[in-house]
């Protein structure tokens, strides 16, 4: 049935005011006319640090408690001063308030 279809189409007649819209080939077509969005930024090494330091530690913490895993004291010690040193540095980097912003919805767009 798809070859009959793509048959009945080959069969259309293209006008000549169709080919003032043509692209070149290498050109990729988008679903809408809106723009792709822009590169994500990158992460800085600090940042990334502190999300693993974060996440690890209290990933370790909670599989720790859950499959009951029989490790030396420390490294319990060493996962919540990850989790707290992770905190710590996210919260020292964060910006500073907006208070200087006259944008009373923080440019939220509904």
């Amino acid at each position: 049935m798809a070859i009959e279809f793509s048959e009945r189409v080959r069969r259309i007649p293209v006008y000549p005011a169709a080919d003032a819209y043509a692209v070149p080939e290498d050109v990729a077509m988008m679903a809408s006319n809106e723009s792709p969005d822009p590169p994500l930024p990158q992460v800085g090494a600090a940042t990334l640090a502190s999300w693993t330091m974060l996440v690890g530690g209290v990933g370790f913490l909670v599989l720790h408690t859950l499959l009951q895993w029989q490790t030396p004291d420390y490294f319990g010690w060493l996962a919540v001063i990850g989790v707290f040193g992770g905190i710590i540095s996210l919260v020292a980097r964060m910006k500073p308030d907006r208070d200087e912003y006259d944008d009373p919805d923080n440019g939220a767009v509904v």
